[in-house]
């Protein structure tokens, strides 16, 4: 909404306006009650406003300062010297804001000394020094300054402003934000009671009360007792409102000539008086600055050590503190798990009493502990385990120990940090049986390339032992061929994926290899690696044979499809043959009367139906093996048969064959054909598709057939890509069948807007591989 924005807007400019006003009427204030030019150059109170008003509104703020400035300093000098001792104004305050502010380090409450520190030299001594030395060259070199008075003037720019900057900018940042506790009546009490103290001794020492009564250089000493103890017991609020009621009070009593600063503006020029704030400032704020560090410093550790004190007591970890004469603390975990009510009596209990006489190694429990600590003492640390007791019941538990040495107090003493570790070491002895258990061959293996674990199957499998396979990279026991597939499924698993499965060879001890299918999980922090192996080589073997079994029955298939074709043709097809000539010699003999013609017609009958039959025999015969695929080769072939089915089913197909440099064999060249024939049966039955591409090619290694259409694509319960073995698939079964039999590749696929497309990838051998 506008209003919100709008109304912020108006309160900031507001307060930009307030602080140009605010500025203003310091200078004027200044100028109208004190003629005096030293007592005009000696404290420039809206220089410190200029820098405290940039470091809590923000630089932005730098306009209204040099707005004030103008307005005030318009009055006294022309303009356009006011409009450059205006731009100094502003520049030193900008300068001695992004001094403080650059690396966000500096405190705006000023709680410490440092931060202080860093006011007074960065914010004061430094910028004010900038921006003096600015103004001033740029004065003379404008001609408003005289060049004898150059130096003497740039001095008085620099000290006005570094006081005003020491008293007034530390008063306004620490009363800035409100502290808590600050309107408590004890505290309001004691400030009122100090401060009016100190002012009563402003007025006697600064301002000639009692001046005949009281010497006058212990009037002088004896401000910074009432400064100090404003310090200490009201801090740097107390502080700031003292000093600067200090600075007025001698100020004042240098301009009407009375007290301890009677006589500065003649002698000094009020640099003694100058001299006197700066010191009598910088003592009051370092003192409260350091105080109040201290003071948050040990609020800070009270908080600290509350916090630890809590931690401690919480942990469920037991923590207890030795030295050499026992134990002397310890936290409540440490008392449950060794069965004692108090601390008291856990301190009265000696390490002795903590554990059986015998660890279960057969050392002394006594000799041993003090090996242990020994190695502490020297190491700094030591982690170990260790069999351990309650002190009320005698109960033993197994723990795991962190020992170290420290140094408290001045004293070097030694933390046991034990955690009972008895659960999980029964759980783990209880995997370790289980883990041997499996059949199966598993294994935990890390991303270096070794195993970290394996269970004993693996060395009745493959005959190794257990340091010989821990201590081996595991690829070296894979088969150089199935390396590569291995290691891209391990960075799968590294990845994250999902349960992973794949097969491989792995060599045995007498050199033969196994085959193994891999169960993989997802990898654990990128790091453990968790699998199981089955060995499958029996099944390999078994898949093998019924693949040799599969493919020696399609190549008699085939052998047999030939047989017949050729025995249809030179049998059946010779006697089709003859018959026909017989009618045709039938027809010719017959004379033509009425007698003769239904003969005749009989005949010619018998002639057609002859034409017919030769021509399905034909049909069966480039059925079962198209002789253009013996006579002219596979790409003939696969015109012939595209023209084929065309015409038969209307579909349109297009073919884009490259020339068979790859010289296919005989084998190769069935098996495309045969996918050919069946992908173009399962288009004209099921697809209801209007067009078919085929696409054959072939590459230096391989070839390559793709076939495609635009029909409907295949159901979901039948998708090859994901059941390519699905018994109801018999075509897309038989397809894959012959692919894999000559060791190539088929993909199925669904394109998005519909059709199917099957794509088979043969390698070829490698006295077939094109030259190129």
């Amino acid at each position: 909404m506008p209003y919100p924005d709008t109304r912020h807007r108006l309160i900031d400019l507001l307060k930009q306006l307030g602080v140009a006003a605010l500025y203003a009427s310091l200078i004027y204030i200044e100028h109208s009650h004190f003629e005096s030019d030293a007592v005009i150059g000696s404290f420039e109170p809206a220089s410190g406003l200029a820098l405290a008003a940039l470091l809590i509104f923000g630089k932005r703020y730098a306009g209204c300062v040099f707005l004030g400035a103008l307005l005030a300093n318009a009055m006294q000098a022309p303009f356009m010297e006011a409009a450059a001792i205006s731009s100094g104004d502003t520049l030193q305050a900008l300068c001695g804001a992004w001094l403080l502010t650059r690396n966000a380090g500096f405190d705006r409450a000023i709680r410490s000394l440092n931060d202080y520190l860093r006011l007074i030299s960065l914010g004061g001594c430094v910028s004010v020094g900038i921006g003096a030395l600015i103004t001033m060259t740029a004065l003379l070199l404008s001609g408003f300054t005289a060049p004898e008075t150059y130096y003497r003037e740039l001095l008085g720019w620099w000290m006005g402003d570094m006081l005003g900057v020491i008293l007034i900018t530390p008063m306004i940042l620490v009363w800035w934000q409100a502290e808590k506790g600050w309107l408590e009546t004890k505290w309001l009490i004691e400030a009122a009671l100090l401060l009016g103290l100190t002012f009563l001794a402003g007025q006697i020492i600064f301002l000639g009360w009692f001046h005949d009564s009281i010497g006058h250089m212990a009037r002088g000493y004896a401000m910074f007792l009432f400064i100090t103890w404003v310090a200490v017991r009201l801090g740097a609020r107390g502080t700031v409102i003292a000093v600067n009621m200090v600075a007025v009070q001698g100020l004042l009593g240098a301009h009407h000539g009375t007290g301890y600063f009677a006589n500065d503006i003649a002698e000094s020029q009020l640099v003694n008086y100058w001299l006197y704030t700066l010191a009598l400032s910088v003592v009051g704020m370092a003192l409260s600055t350091f105080i109040s560090g201290q003071k948050l410093s040990e609020k800070e550790l009270r908080r600290s050590e509350t916090k630890f004190r809590t931690l401690y007591d919480s942990t469920n970890d037991a923590v207890m503190l030795l030295d050499e004469k026992g134990f002397f603390d310890c936290n409540q975990a440490t008392l449950k798990m060794i069965g004692c009510a108090t601390k008291e009596e856990f301190c009265t209990k000696h390490p002795a009493n903590l554990s059986p006489p015998q660890q279960p190694d057969g050392t002394s429990s006594f000799i041993l502990a003090n090996q242990h600590i020994a190695t502490a003492m020297k190491e700094g640390s030591c982690r170990f385990e260790w069999v351990s007791k309650r002190v009320d019941s005698g109960k033993i538990f197994i723990a795991d120990v962190l020992l170290s040495a420290m140094e408290l107090e001045g004293r070097l003493v030694l933390q046991a940090v034990i955690r009972d570790i008895t659960e999980q070491k029964h759980t783990i002895e209880e995997f370790e049986r289980f883990f041997n258990l499996v059949p199966d061959m598993a294994c935990i293996a890390s991303t270096d390339g070794y195993f970290k674990k394996i269970n004993r199957a693996w060395q009745t499998t493959l005959g190794y032992t257990e340091q010989e396979i821990l201590t081996t990279p595991f690829l070296d026991f894979i088969h150089p061929d199935d390396r590569g597939a291995t290691m891209k499924e391990v960075a799968k698993q590294i990845a994250g994926e999902a349960t992973i499965q794949f097969s491989n060879r792995y060599r045995c001890k007498d050199g033969s290899y196994k085959w193994f299918e891999w169960e993989a999980t997802p990898a654990i922090d990128n790091t453990l690696l968790f699998a199981s192996a089955r060995d499958i080589t029996e099944r390999k073997a078994t898949e093998q044979q019924l693949h040799d079994l599969s493919a020696h029955i399609l190549d008699i298939r085939e052998q047999e499809k030939s047989r017949i074709a050729r025995e249809i043709h030179d049998e059946l097809g010779g006697t089709l043959t003859s018959l026909k000539i017989d009618a045709y010699w039938l027809l010719r003999k017959l004379p033509a009367n009425e007698e003769t013609t239904p003969f005749i017609e009989r005949a010619k009958s018998m002639s057609q139906r002859i034409d017919n039959a030769i021509n399905t025999t034909r049909h069966i015969i480039d059925n079962m093996r198209p002789t253009i695929l013996d006579d002219l080769g596979l790409l003939a072939a696969i015109e012939w048969q595209a023209a084929e089915f065309c015409k038969n089913t209307g579909i349109e197909c297009t073919v884009n064959c490259i020339e068979d440099e790859a010289n296919l064999d005989n084998q190769r060249s069935i098996a495309l054909f045969r996918v050919l024939q069946e992908a173009l049966t399962n288009v004209s039955r099921h697809s209801g598709a209007s067009r078919v591409e085929i696409e054959f090619r072939h590459r230096e290694n391989e070839v390559i057939l793709m076939i495609g259409d635009n029909g409907c694509g295949i159901p979901k319960n039948h998708m090859a890509i994901s059941k390519p073995y699905d018994s109801k698939s018999y075509g897309i079964l038989g397809m894959t069948e012959r692919v894999n039999q000559l060791g190539g590749k088929i993909v199925f696929s669904s394109p998005q807007g519909g059709g199917f497309n099957i794509e088979v990838v043969l390698p070829l051998p490698a006295g077939e591989r094109s030259a190129r």
